[in-house]
């Protein structure tokens, strides 16, 4: 299935940037696409049988020493606490 996600920037996040969730991978972004009106929308693909659930949110990161970026779904609760560390 297909979710759609603008941020405000995407650094080194790229189209088979992977998706994973609890360090599994369960998708890839298949589009990024910058708006007119500011911010990037990212389109994700994510295998039908991985589920998010209510109260997950993405979180770009970098997965290695030579910044690939991921996005990984998080509780909202790490979310918050991984911003205030950035």
């Amino acid at each position: 299935y297909t979710l759609n996600m603008q941020v405000a920037q995407a650094p080194g996040v790229s189209v088979d940037t992977p998706v994973r969730k609890n360090g599994v991978l369960i998708g890839r972004v298949a589009s990024v696409d910058l708006l007119d009106e500011g911010g990037v929308l990212l389109t994700l693909k994510i295998d039908a049988e991985r589920k998010i659930r209510k109260g997950e949110v993405p979180v770009i990161s970098t997965a290695s020493l030579f910044g690939d970026a991921i996005i990984e779904f998080v509780p909202s609760d790490t979310a918050r606490e991984a911003a205030l560390y950035e």
